[in-house]
């Protein structure tokens, strides 16, 4: 939209709009679509521009904010504004512990290896003859 066909060149008013734009969830290949320009380009103003990079850094932590409040909210449970109770979300609450404390709270699979492999893989080759 903002930039002319064939002309790549940054202009400063971008920066706020690719702030809100990362707020609605734009990656950078959806910014160069916007933009109408390649997605090099992009990462070429995100390397030259500070204030362009820092913009889309804001708009990215203020999206992932409101997310993970969200997200925080309906784990714990809420009250509606007519006064009933949400109650938590365990599967919610499964995924923001597992994300948050993943010492703790991974899925753990211990796999055990005894033997020598090439012995193990010489006797499942074996057996498949058979």
């Amino acid at each position: 939209m903002p930039s002319a066909p064939g002309n790549p060149k940054y202009q400063k008013e971008y920066d706020e709009l690719a702030k809100d734009l990362c707020l609605l969830g734009y990656k950078n290949v959806e910014l160069a679509e916007y933009f109408e320009v390649n997605e090099s380009t992009i990462y070429d103003w995100i390397n030259r521009e500070p204030s362009f990079a820092n913009a889309l850094k804001a708009g990215r932590e203020l999206a992932d904010i409101k997310v993970v409040k969200e997200l925080k909210k309906k784990a714990e449970g809420y009250q509606r504004e007519d006064g009933t109770w949400v109650p938590g979300d365990t599967g919610c609450i499964v995924f923001f512990l597992k994300n948050r404390q993943p010492d703790r709270w991974k899925d753990r699979r211990e796999v055990e290896v005894k033997g020598d492999a090439a012995d193990t893989l010489k006797d499942i080759a074996e057996h498949l003859k058979a």
